[in-house]
């Protein structure tokens, strides 16, 4: 929690209001790094205005959470594990377009008492991105299995190798290092899961 919202209020002095809402500024140069915590990574630019989508990940008491630069194609801010009810104040001011991965029933016969909490969430991020994002979107896992891998029977492991392939190729490339960061530098954890989200969202094409 302390990670999301360190990164909220560094990243508000550079938030300005734009034709589509709030973005965040590019810088024409190199790219800037910043650790704000154990599991959040901050690289952003500023200069010209950039369309941003969130993908969250949910989870019944905290998100894997990806800000994505649509036309620099590349991940601003990735956060493992954020604290649901920071992420709920915060969505609003964070981006353009919101895509959340919904549960819906893989075969399985019964559920957890986290898997009905995690769609309780899922409603309350909803409702928290009303009226100003207009483009609020449910992602089925299946759809994120179809988008990135062309299987239902796609794992995580999967699902993460298809992401390195679409920003790199390879690992080097994609990820980069500290030094040198590549367009997803810093995610890890849940949020690869909430970077799956947004290249389903976009249909498959970062």
């Amino acid at each position: 929690m302390r990670a999301w919202g360190m990164w909220c209020r560094e990243a508000s002095c550079h938030l300005r209001q734009g034709a589509l809402g709030w973005t965040v500024p590019r810088r024409s140069s190199s790219a800037c790094l910043r650790v704000l915590g154990p599991r959040a990574t901050v690289v952003s630019d500023r200069g010209a205005l950039a369309v941003i989508i969130l993908g969250i990940d949910p989870g019944p008491e905290r998100s894997g959470v990806c800000l994505y630069d649509a036309e620099d194609r590349r991940v601003v801010m990735a956060v493992s594990e954020a604290d649901n009810h920071s992420l709920l104040s915060d969505i609003p001011l964070k981006a353009d377009r919101v895509f959340i991965e919904m549960i819906h029933n893989q075969g399985r016969t019964t559920v957890g008492q986290e898997t009905f909490e995690t769609c309780v969430w899922v409603g309350r991020f909803m409702q928290a991105c009303k009226p100003r994002i207009t483009i609020v979107e449910k992602i089925l896992r299946s759809k994120v299995k179809m988008a990135l891998c062309g299987t239902m029977r796609a794992k995580d492991a999967n699902i993460r190798a298809s992401l390195l392939d679409r920003f790199g190729p390879g690992k080097e490339k994609a990820i980069g290092t500290k030094k040198n960061p590549g367009p997803l530098f810093g995610v890890t954890g849940h949020a690869w899961q909430a970077l799956a989200v947004i290249i389903a969202g976009l249909g498959g094409n970062p």
